[in-house]
């Protein structure tokens, strides 16, 4: 018996947790025997991604920049009408509001009838208005939550009834990711780090949401009692907060602005402690890849974060925004070696027993059943 057809949505055009996800499951879902296709944008980097998996692309503009909409929504309407109909396909997984919105349309316009499944990568305020109501209500058949958190985002719209809210955490795919088998010291000596430098390591996107500014201002801090301390900022991002953030350490030596890279699995092997101090967070992939390779990680109270992290368990956790705190968690993670050495063993054994991506495809692919079984 064939097993059925599933598209997949993907909005963004560069490369974040979300587009991570989806290209994850896409590839899950067809190693198992799924048909796979993903509507995405021509310039998105998933693409690329997916280069060699046994998986379609669906070629769509995705595009809600005024007045362009105008005519690019209506056409990937009929595009997507058009390709679900013909090619057969039996369930749609979108996963950021546009996308759905244009899947939620098509499928309603043309009278299709296929089932439509979200998920919820965020944790922003759902609007009670007429429209929601009709998005929420009758146009999406389930809602998947990543985390605890976008599980109360949902019920606190009150519009949206409980059964149609599934809690699946996202997954990592524990034997696919890179990690830095040659130690500690030949990973500084590769990226010119003295051995008795006491690392900290920002590796995710510069964005206000994440709040990079604590954490720099925390490292100044503690770096006064602590010389050998280094932090380093990684990733890409927001240009003005690079900006600004240069300004904060200016005259420092202690921060290293070191840009997007594609050896984070040799800067983390370098890395004695994690950070990320985000003012809010659905879940956050970035702490988990850093448990999975030993590293003692600290984040914020974002609410995201809850669903794996335990604070002097497997990490510890301040309050966001808080740099006397976060300066007060980093001194500690230091000082106590004990410490630092359980909060790592803690936070890999976490990541291996839990947050797994087969683990996710499997809850998954469980759902897609009970939905077209229905």
């Amino acid at each position: 018996m064939d097993l059925p057809h599933l598209l997949l949505t993907n909005k963004k055009r560069g490369w974040n947790g979300e587009a991570a996800m989806i290209a994850e499951l896409a590839r899950g879902l067809a190693t198992r025997g799924y048909r796979v296709t993903v509507a995405t944008n021509p310039q998105a980097t998933i693409i690329e991604r997916l280069a060699g998996a046994d998986i379609e692309i669906l070629r769509l503009t995705l595009l809600k920049e005024m007045p362009q909409i105008a005519w690019t929504l209506p056409n990937d309407m009929r595009r997507l009408a058009k390709y679900i109909y013909e090619q057969n396909v039996r369930l749609v997984h979108s996963n950021a509001s546009f996308d759905t919105w244009t899947s939620a349309l098509a499928i309603s316009r043309y009278r299709l009838g296929v089932p439509l499944i979200r998920t919820k990568h965020n944790v922003k305020r759902i609007r009670t208005n007429w429209t929601n109501r009709w998005y929420y209500g009758k146009a999406i058949n389930h809602l998947i939550a990543p985390s605890h958190a976008v599980v109360e985002d949902l019920q606190r719209s009150e519009i949206i009834p409980n059964e149609k809210i599934n809690y699946i955490p996202y997954g990592i795919p524990i034997d696919k990711i890179e990690i830095y088998r040659n130690g500690r010291s030949d990973a500084r000596r590769a990226l010119e780090i003295p051995d008795d430098a006491e690392v900290v390591a920002y590796i995710s996107r510069l964005t206000r949401r994440k709040d990079p500014a604590t954490l720099v201002r925390a490292a100044l801090q503690v770096a006064k009692t602590r010389p050998n301390l280094r932090l380093l900022v990684v990733g890409g991002g927001d240009a003005g907060l690079r900006a600004e953030l240069e300004d904060i350490a200016a005259g420092s030596s202690v921060v290293e602005f070191w840009g997007h890279r594609d050896d984070v699995p040799r800067i983390l092997a370098a890395t004695d402690i994690f950070v990320l101090p985000s003012l809010t967070e659905a879940f956050g992939l970035a702490p988990l890849e850093a448990m999975l390779q030993g590293v003692a990680t600290i984040v914020s109270d974002a609410e995201g974060f809850r669903d794996f992290v335990e604070d002097g368990i497997n990490g510890l956790i301040f309050p966001k925004g808080d740099i006397a705190a976060l300066a007060h968690a980093i001194e500690q993670v230091f000082s106590d070696v004990e410490l630092r050495n359980k909060i790592a063993i803690a936070g890999e054994c976490t990541v291996r027993e839990r947050f797994f991506a087969e683990r996710m495809v499997d809850d998954i692919e469980k759902l897609y059943c009970r939905v077209l079984d229905k």
